[in-house]
């Protein structure tokens, strides 16, 4: 088995590779992991590589859900009598993707946006965004859709960082710069929101409300310490991954699976954070 994920540098994609080697060794199998860094070109070579390596299965978190180049490199495994499995984001265009495994994002960002309407009653908000990655699209497009036609809801500014903590301080300092008057965070996940944290912290920022995708071990911890983090829509990847290496069997043993698996999410909130395991991933 190959994976390739977009980036190792966010725990939840070791996570979830390290739940499949898991379940590899219990069914003594081999699972060879590769990291693109970003980089939808090298993803493609990745590809390339593991298949010429030799692996059954491919499990693919594209770097790029648009590349084109990403999504021919699945018809060259297709070819190939090689299995493909999604995980994570989706690919605009999945004709050659056995199935596709994702959390409902939408709903995420529906979760995140009826919570801030339930706890303010005006918002200013600021966004940060992974464009390039279809499933934060769903996250962002789900909470704007929630909040649309409500005029005391606006969106004030928005900033798209990969998803990455560097990047998402980077982009929050130079909003903060324009001195725009906010109150309000909506984040992708959990690295980029930590990365805002950080902008804020610099600048002694301690009023503004905070909500969030993934449920990281990391921000939950934050978020039973700070009440400012109001909201964070939980993933599981344990789940994900599990899901991922039961279609990987099933797919190796020539068994049919679904086309699209959606994995739901939960609120993790002020009301409930302290039932909520903090050390771990769900």
């Amino acid at each position: 088995m190959g994976t390739t994920y977009m980036t190792l540098n966010n725990n939840f994609y070791k996570t979830i590779n390290d739940e499949i080697k898991k379940q590899a060794v219990i069914h003594q199998g081999v699972v060879l992991t590769r990291d693109p860094a970003l980089s939808a070109s090298r993803q493609v070579t990745q590809i390339h590589e593991l298949i010429e390596e030799g692996v059954n299965v491919l499990i693919i978190n594209p770097v790029d859900g648009h590349n084109k180049k990403i999504q021919q490199a699945m018809a060259y495994a297709k070819n190939h009598d090689v299995h493909t499995i999604v995980i994570d984001t989706p690919l605009s265009d999945s004709r050659y993707v056995d199935t596709t495994i994702v959390s409902n994002n939408y709903q995420a960002g529906v979760l995140c946006a009826k919570n801030m309407m339930k706890n303010q009653s005006s918002a200013k908000i600021f966004l940060l965004e992974h464009k390039q990655a279809l499933s934060a699209v769903d996250r962002i497009r789900g909470f704007t859709d929630t909040i649309k036609g409500h005029k005391h809801y606006r969106i004030v500014g928005r900033r798209n960082c990969l998803g990455q903590t560097d990047l998402a301080m980077a982009e929050t300092q130079k909003f903060l710069k324009k001195k725009i008057a906010f109150n309000t965070l909506m984040s992708l996940n959990d690295p980029a929101t930590l990365g805002a944290l950080a902008a804020f912290e610099e600048r002694h920022l301690q009023h503004i409300a905070i909500y969030s995708v993934d449920g990281s071990p990391e921000l939950k911890k934050i978020m039973s310490d700070m009440s400012v983090i109001q909201t964070i829509a939980a993933q599981s990847p344990l789940t994900m991954a599990k899901r991922a290496f039961a279609c990987a069997l099933q797919l190796y043993h020539h068994q049919h699976v679904k086309a699209e698996i959606v994995i739901p999410v939960t609120a993790i909130t002020q009301h409930n954070i302290n039932n909520q395991e903090l050390t771990g991933w769900s």
